[in-house]
């Protein structure tokens, strides 16, 4: 199970990189708000991938089927929550929004995570 840490551990952390390089470019091609609207999108998906690897890993030492995909269906439960209350909680307080640059920073945060954990099970 120490491997599926590394796992995680390198997803946030491609995660992370995809969504700066999109506030990056959000800033280059539109401005603050713009990269602030990309941040906000990609790092929802961050924060809500790292408690649901807390989640997940907290029931890494069962062996059982059943055990395994009921603590995959909590943690993806968690991920799809969290994501929810913090994209509406941006909605609400974030004034200058830029709904394309929001968008863009989720999108690119969660095609991360598929792809890094399909890179791996290529290995």
């Amino acid at each position: 199970m120490i491997q599926t840490e590394r796992l995680f551990i390198k997803m946030l952390v491609f995660q992370t990189l995809a969504t700066c390089v999109v506030g990056l470019i959000a800033l280059v091609t539109s401005g603050k708000s713009a990269a602030i609207s990309g941040l906000l999108g990609g790092f929802s998906v961050v924060f809500a991938s790292a408690f649901a690897s807390l989640v997940f890993v907290r029931n890494r030492n069962k062996k059982d089927a059943t055990a395994v995909l009921i603590s995959l269906i909590l943690a993806e439960l968690v991920k799809l929550a969290f994501v929810f209350i913090f994209l509406f909680l941006v909605f609400k307080q974030y004034k200058s929004l830029v709904p394309f640059a929001l968008i863009a920073g989720l999108m690119a945060a969660a095609v991360l995570s598929g792809a890094t954990i399909s890179s791996q099970q290529k290995n």
